[in-house]
């Protein structure tokens, strides 16, 4: 008995998901209200255009918005990707200069050399110091260079983006000027 009553619980959960699903294609398959029935009847096809740029207009203007935001948010995670990226580049110089040292230390151990003894010596742990001073500032002055060369691509495509905005600046201006010329000919009478 409980078969028969689990199957007939899962033919009904079935029928009822089956009406909930076709209940909205059904909807949309109902044609659209006719002009009388959506109110603007009496509007006359100006007034509908005027609306139809007048909603239009809105939207773009909501869209250049959004894109501002999305641009700022865009600057802000350059900054942070940049900071992070400088960060990450003296972190593994850091550790680039204590793999040298522990790598100096395993030769020395190895090769019976000062750090050979059971006692580290003070004089053993002063060129260990040395090394990891040295190595630090061999890979922390290759950071530097890389990052000189990254800061002055960068001025150099920022003096190459001002350029291009000193010239489109000059187009516009050459433009409204051709346009103030153009005005006084079009409103002017003719002669003739």
């Amino acid at each position: 008995m409980s078969r028969w009553w689990f199957a007939s619980m899962v033919v009904g959960t079935g029928l009822a998901w089956s009406v909930l699903a076709w209940a909205p294609t059904r909807a949309e398959d109902q044609p659209p209200p006719a002009p009388a029935e959506r109110g603007d009847a009496g509007e006359s096809a100006e007034k509908r255009i005027e609306k139809a740029i007048q909603k239009f207009e809105s939207r773009a203007d909501q869209e250049l918005d959004e894109s501002r935001k999305q641009l700022d948010q865009m600057r802000d995670e350059w900054r942070d990707l940049n900071g992070l990226q400088f960060d990450l580049e003296i972190s593994m110089a850091e550790l680039q200069a204590e793999i040298a040292v522990k790598k100096a230390q395993i030769r020395d151990t190895e090769g019976g050399g000062p750090a050979s003894g059971s006692e580290p010596s003070s004089a053993a742990e002063q060129e260990r110091q040395r090394t990891r001073v040295i190595d630090l500032c061999r890979e922390l002055r290759r950071v530097k260079e890389n990052l000189q060369s990254m800061v002055q691509q960068k001025k150099d495509e920022t003096e190459q983006q001002v350029l291009r905005l000193r010239n489109l600046r000059a187009q516009l201006r050459q433009l409204e000027s051709e346009s103030e010329q153009n005005k006084p000919q079009a409103t002017a009478p003719s002669k003739d």
